[in-house]
């Protein structure tokens, strides 16, 4: 078995892993770039343009991890989680993008049969719902391939690695956080808390910048909603997401204290309006919102909505929680939000944990599989930068 990083080291986003045996090839995700600072995405389709494969397998749902789907060949063979395909045909369904049609799903322990290699999917926490660890098998030999992993959500990280085999071959890892300052993760139920305890001391309106996607996070706003007595208010881009997942999922369908706002009309020729008429008994109007105590999750795109709200609700004495990574906050439709917020009388303040795994996490992996060769990709290191990870646990080429 033979392994090639097309991208991924050097760089964080944009991760594609070529493995090979003598009669299988596989691609593991197929990702977009962040940002323009290593490979570009034109390299990259240039490679996989010229390459067949039995199946390209994904870990999770961000655009890093999948976004280059649409440049591989239509009859590609795709295996992703099934939770995670939900929320991924919901999100890009909403924003009229394609999607493509899995083969199968990937389910936790069920191993996958692709030539004569086997793979075994193993569930793991993320910022993306329902993602996986990768483990490649040609005979005897093992791979094993992190995606994007974290032990500060709500999964327990310890029942993972009892799950996981402690002799592997190769160990290709994410490594995001080894790099910059040492900071160890604080944990999503910790934020919790700390975000309950928070909003308690505010009588205005609360909003929350989040992703719409991490799941975790809607989770726990919900939970701190529920503490403060407050409903929760979701667009009808969260809100598509999810009713589509719906069960224990905080969702307007299925909670009666979570409620759909509209920020937009929906005409009758509008690709949309199927939706809204599927959440209509479900909605808020504005109007009413004077009246209520509310956890609202908005998007840098309702800025005009927002000063047209603010017209209506006294936005005074209240609340914005930034729960987003903050390297987005540098993008100038955040800035505005921002911006309006603070000259709103709204105390700005960040409410948010990382979804990738520290070094201590990363360091127990390798202590737990003891990998005769460790790569570490989704990372700065190679880039200039030097790795805080004990890779003296093992030997291996690695950065």
């Amino acid at each position: 078995m033979e392994y090639n990083v097309i991208r991924g080291l050097g760089q964080i986003g944009g991760n594609a892993i070529e493995v090979t045996s003598n009669e299988s090839r596989i691609l593991l995700d197929v990702g977009r770039a962040l940002d323009d600072k290593g490979i570009s995405d034109k390299e990259v389709i240039k490679v996989l343009s010229k390459s067949n494969y039995d199946a390209v397998l994904i870990t999770h749902y961000h655009e890093d991890h999948l976004g280059l789907f649409e440049h591989m060949p239509a009859d590609t063979k795709y295996y992703i989680g099934e939770k995670a395909y939900k929320i991924l045909t919901s999100s890009r369904g909403y924003l009229g993008l394609n999607i493509f049609k899995p083969e199968s799903f990937l389910r936790d322990g069920e191993e996958i049969t692709i030539g004569d290699l086997r793979v075994t999917p193993y569930l793991c926490d993320h910022s993306a719902m329902d993602s996986y660890m990768l483990l490649v098998q040609d005979g005897e030999e093992k791979l094993l391939y992190t995606g994007d992993f974290r032990s500060n959500g709500r999964k327990s990280f310890d029942a993972l690695l009892n799950k996981l085999p402690r002799d592997i071959d190769i160990l290709i890892s994410e490594g995001t956080t080894l790099f910059g300052n040492h900071v160890l993760n604080s944990t999503e139920v910790g934020l919790q808390h700390n975000l309950t305890e928070e909003v308690s001391k505010y009588s205005g309106p609360v909003f929350v910048l989040q992703a719409a996607t991490n799941i975790d996070r809607i989770v726990t706003m919900y939970k701190v909603a529920r503490k403060n007595n407050r409903l929760m208010l979701q667009d009808l881009y969260m809100s598509s997401i999810t009713t589509a997942l719906g069960g224990n999922i905080p969702n307007p369908v299925g909670f009666n204290t979570v409620r759909t706002y509209i920020s937009t009309g929906y005409d009758d020729d509008n690709p949309r309006r199927k939706l809204f008429e599927s959440l209509r008994e479900y909605m808020v109007g504005k109007s009413r919102l004077a009246d209520l105590d509310f956890i609202m999750n908005i998007r840098p795109s309702q800025l005009k909505y927002l000063q047209s709200l603010s017209e209506s609700v006294d936005f005074s004495g209240g609340l914005l929680i930034v729960s987003m990574w903050s390297g987005y906050l540098d993008r100038p439709e955040f800035k505005k939000l921002i911006e309006f917020m603070e000259n709103s009388d709204v105390k700005v303040i960040e409410g948010h944990v990382s979804g990738h795994a520290d070094i201590e996490t990363i360091n127990r992996l390798i202590s737990h599989t003891s990998p005769k060769e460790t790569v570490i990709v989704h990372t700065e290191i190679g880039n200039g930068s030097k790795p805080r990870c004990d890779l003296s646990l093992h030997p291996g080429k690695g950065i």
